[in-house]
C-alpha cells in the first residue's frame, strides 16, 4: 500500500478526516520489510532549538552544551517504509514537517520567527531527485540528508545539507540561493554545482554551470568558482583547483568514478553506494590505488573488476564484504 506524504503531513498536523486517519494508521501497522524511520510531530519549542544547525559565522567551533528539552507534548511512531532501487527517482519520498526557528547563515541579525521545514533523510543504498519550491532540483546521494522550508519568504532561499547533493538552482537574481552544511556553504544565483560534506576536513563544491561562491567556517576566504572549478576546504584552509566536474557529478546519472584515488577512501563510497559493510584483512591494501568507473553496476560486479585488477580475493555474507590477499 503506498501512500500520499501530504496526507502523511495532514496526518500530524491534525487536519485528517476520521476516514483519512484511519487510511493512514492501517498504512503504519503494515509490516514492510526494510529500514525503520520515525516521523516525529513537531516538538516543544525548547527541543526545536536543539535540531538547528550552527550558522556559518556562529560558533560552530565551540561545542554548545545542549538546553534542557521541554516534555515533548507530541508523539512518535515508527514506520516501514519501501524506497526504489538506486538509480530510481523515487516517486514516494518520507518527508518529516519539522517547525524550526527561522535560521540566517550569513545575515547580521538572525530572525526568530517560526517557519515550517521538511527533512528528507536518504539511507545508504538509495538515491533521490527532490523539487523545491523555487523549481530547483536536488539529486541527493546515500546517506545524505537536506532540510529546506516550504516556501522561500524573504530575501535569501536557504537549505541545509548534510551528506552530497547536485544542485540545478533556478534562476533568481532578486533571492540568492545559499547552500549550507556543517562546515561550509555555498551562495549562487543560478547554477548547476555538486556540493558533498560528510567531515569536518572533507567539504568540496564542484561547478558544472555558473558561478558559486564558496566559504567555510573560521576561514576569511571566500573561493569564486566557475565551470570545471572545485573548492576543498580540509578544516583549516580552502583550495581552488581546476578539475573534470563530470568525475564529481556523474553520481547522479547512477556512475561511479573513482580517478585514482586509495582503496581507503574508495570504501566508503561503495559502502554508501550498496548499503554494506567492508572490511579488508589486510591493512597493506588500504594504499592500493583505483581507477576505475562503474555505471549502474551490481555490487558483485562491482567486487569481481576491483578484486581482477588488484590481484586481491573477497567474500561476501550479507551486508559484509572482507577483501583479502
Amino acid at each position: 500500500m503506498e501512500i500520499d506524504h501530504r496526507l502523511l503531513e495532514k496526518y500530524w498536523s491534525g487536519r485528517c478526516t476520521p476516514e483519512e486517519r484511519t487510511a493512514v494508521e492501517a498504512w503504519m501497522a503494515e509490516d514492510t520489510p526494510d529500514r525503520e524511520y520515525e516521523l516525529h510531530a513537531p516538538n516543544g519549542e525548547e527541543a526545536l532549538k536543539t535540531q538547528l544547525w550552527q550558522g556559518i559565522q556562529g560558533e560552530r567551533s565551540s561545542k554548545q552544551e545542549e538546553p534542557e528539552k521541554k516534555p515533548a507534548e507530541s508523539y512518535h511512531r515508527r514506520l516501514h517504509h519501501w524506497l526504489m532501487p538506486i538509480g530510481i527517482a523515487a516517486s514516494l519520498l518520507i518527508v518529516t514537517s519539522l517547525y524550526l526557528f527561522k535560521w540566517s547563515s550569513i545575515t547580521e541579525h538572525p530572525g526568530l520567527s517560526i517557519a515550517e521545514y521538511r527533512e528528507i533523510a536518504v539511507p545508504y543504498g538509495r538515491k533521490m531527485q527532490v523539487t523545491l519550491p523555487d523549481s530547483t532540483t536536488v539529486y541527493l546521494n546515500a546517506g545524505s540528508t537536506l532540510k529546506y522550508p516550504v516556501r522561500f519568504d524573504g530575501s535569501r532561499r536557504h537549505v541545509l545539507l548534510e551528506g552530497e547533493g547536485f544542485f540545478e538552482v533556478t534562476k533568481n537574481p532578486e533571492q540568492p540561493f545559499i547552500v549550507e552544511t556543517p562546515y561550509a556553504a555555498a551562495r549562487v544565483l543560478g547554477t548547476r554545482f555538486n556540493m558533498r560534506s560528510r567531515a569536518p576536513d572533507q567539504s568540496s563544491l564542484t561547478v558544472e554551470e555558473g558561478k558559486v561562491q564558496f566559504t567555510a567556517a573560521g576561514v576569511a576566504d571566500t573561493l569564486t568558482l566557475i565551470a570545471n572549478e572545485q573548492g576543498i576546504y580540509n578544516g583549516k584552509a580552502m583550495e581552488q583547483l581546476a578539475v573534470n566536474s563530470r568525475n564529481y557529478t556523474a553520481w547522479k546519472s547512477g556512475e561511479i568514478i573513482f580517478n585514482g584515488i586509495s582503496l581507503a577512501e574508495a570504501l566508503p563510497e561503495l559502502e554508501r553506494w550498496y548499503d554494506v559493510r567492508i572490511t579488508l584483512q589486510n591493512p597493506g591494501l588500504a594504499d592500493y590505488r583505483v581507477k576505475a568507473s562503474f555505471m549502474n553496476a551490481s555490487l558483485s560486479s562491482v567486487l569481481h573488476d576491483l578484486a581482477f585488477s588488484m590481484n586481491i580475493n573477497y567474500t561476501v555474507k550479507n551486508k559484509e564484504v572482507i577483501l583479502y590477499q
